[in-house]
């Protein structure tokens, strides 16, 4: 599995290269700087999203085991 995910990771980076090269050949410097910041934030924000969804995925992880330990508790009583 190691292997699938280093290759899969390498062909990304690839494929982030090539279009890089692509886009820059038709920008100039200054396009290009606005360009690498604007998606720099783009990146930024999704990462920030992912946490979020991430957290909020284990919360309610751990409240349906709260929920469930204190079925199972009051069933005994």
């Amino acid at each position: 599995m190691y292997n699938n995910d280093r290759k899969s990771a390498e062909q990304l980076a690839l494929v982030a290269a090539v279009v890089t090269i692509i886009i820059s050949r038709k920008l100039t410097s200054d396009q290009m700087g606005l360009v690498g910041d604007f998606l720099e934030v783009l990146g930024d924000m999704l990462d920030a999203m992912q946490s979020q969804m991430e957290y909020n995925k284990q919360i309610r992880e751990k409240f349906k085991k709260s929920c469930k330990r204190k079925r199972r508790t009051s069933s005994n009583d």
